[in-house]
């Protein structure tokens, strides 16, 4: 007659079976050592955030799949306007802090 003992999966030795429990023994020692006796709530799942929605395109993603195709004109003024915005913002950061580009303003 054959043997119903367990067999690990892993190595293929037999196991033995510890201790036959039920769900009253496993509440009752829940409780007694001060744990949740119900499971933890599952936060619902969400959805993308605004900008990965479907149908969105960020700026970055529309200029390079424009890049891809051929450089168009919007690509050139686009392209322009982003330079001049931050050739002025340097400028202005600049002149609202001496120090922070590492240039020192003699005095007068």
């Amino acid at each position: 007659m054959r043997s119903l003992s367990p067999v690990c999966p892993l190595c293929g030795a037999g196991m033995r079976v510890i201790a036959f429990t039920d769900a009253s023994m496993i509440y009752n020692l829940l409780v007694h050592m001060g744990q949740p006796t119900t499971p933890t709530r599952i936060a619902p799942a969400r959805g993308p955030p605004p900008w990965q929605a479907v149908g969105t395109v960020t700026l970055p993603l529309q200029i390079y799949s424009m890049i891809k195709i051929a450089v168009t004109p919007e690509v050139n003024a686009e392209t322009t306007l982003f330079m001049l915005l931050t050739l002025a913002l340097i400028i202005i950061a600049s002149r609202l802090s001496p120090g922070l580009l590492g240039v020192d303003q003699k005095s007068p």
